[in-house]
């Protein structure tokens, strides 16, 4: 039953577009354990890319983003942003042209027009109840006690995501997701248990808009002209409505949203001329203010995350080797004051 209960989760959440998304990869910057992340560090990619960047100077060849993230506690029981209602008012146009297509129908005594474009409004209006019902709220993984702390670093093909901070709220955008919060489950008379309401939301939906489209099929033809035009004129307005609302930046919306909701993290933007500088940048803000147990392994650690930003390097001999063994010794010895002018470019 929980297998089917996510899957109906996935279907649902995946056609609102709040899911569905492969994230990049997690790597946590102490262990080196990488992990596959899902759709909200593919939003927090998406944020960083919005961000005013700094760039950082040095030779130009193949640009490349690095955002540095700092997370605070989240709050796992507090809903998701809304957008201010007035993003909703554009919705009444469509609303307006059914209504006053309906009053012509009726003024011409033309019912099954009247009737259908009746229909057409209330079984989208009540699915947008249906759904409208449920409180849309970020997931809370589940807690594993061999989670690795952070930091860690969000490994795009063009760019690159530095997480530090609160554990919870790192988790929030690595192993966290969306989930729509209803309260549609009913018991049943027949089986014990609660009937999931990611099926009932399916069920309401799919059976409204199935009547509608048979009834159409059915009682349009037999219409007068002037009630299929109006019938057409109301269609037309709402599909015009509708292709105004997909030509929005969903994910931008989404991912705004989602920060909003974690309290607005500190997170900032640099961009770099080079993977090399890429690579270098990144252990700088990984690992300032990180304590290493011992001199070998503070060396093990930043020729992980070189290796990991560097994949295509081949760094056991040559001038590869010469040049990571000189980068982490520079790296080690790196101070506060450094980072700081970093900070200020």
């Amino acid at each position: 039953m929980d297998s089917i209960h996510q899957d109906d989760r996935y279907l649902v959440m995946s056609g609102l577009g709040l899911d569905g998304q492969a994230g990049p990869k997690y790597i946590a910057a102490l262990s080196g354990t990488t992990m596959h992340t899902g759709h909200l560090a593919h939003l927090t990619v998406k944020w960083c890319q919005e961000m005013k960047e700094v760039i950082v100077p040095g030779r130009l060849a193949n640009p490349i983003d690095v955002g540095y993230l700092v997370m605070n506690t989240v709050d796992y029981n507090a809903p998701v942003k809304q957008l201010p209602l007035t993003h909703a008012l554009g919705g009444l146009i469509p609303m307006m042209v059914s209504v006053a297509t309906c009053v012509i129908c009726v003024l011409v005594y033309d019912w099954y027009s009247f009737s259908m474009i009746l229909l057409g409004m209330v079984s989208s209006g009540l699915a947008t109840l249906v759904i409208g019902r449920g409180r849309l709220v970020i997931k809370k993984p589940i807690e594993n006690p061999v989670t690795d702390p952070p930091p860690g670093l969000l490994l795009a093909e063009d760019s690159v995501v530095v997480i530090k901070g609160e554990e919870g709220g790192v988790n929030a955008i690595t192993r966290a997701r969306f989930d729509l919060d209803t309260d549609l489950e009913t018991k049943s008379r027949f089986r014990r248990g609660l009937r999931r309401s990611y099926s009932a939301i399916g069920a309401v939906c799919l059976f409204l808009f199935t009547t509608q489209f048979i009834l159409q099929l059915l009682l349009i033809p037999q219409g007068t002209l002037f009630g299929q035009i109006m019938f057409v004129v109301s269609l037309l307005v709402s599909w015009t409505y509708n292709y105004y609302i997909s030509s929005f930046d969903t994910e931008k919306i989404q991912a705004k949203l989602f920060f909003q909701t974690l309290g607005s993290p500190q997170m900032y933007r640099f961009c770099v001329g080079t993977r090399t500088t890429m690579a270098v940048l990144v252990c700088l803000l990984l690992f300032h203010d990180v304590t290493d147990s011992s001199a070998q392994e503070g060396q093990d650690r930043r020729l992980t995350i070189l290796h990991t930003c560097l994949p295509h390097v081949n760094s056991t001999r040559g001038v590869w080797k010469k040049w990571m063994d000189k980068v982490i010794e520079q790296l080690m010895s790196v101070g506060d004051v450094s980072l700081s002018r970093l900070y200020r470019i």
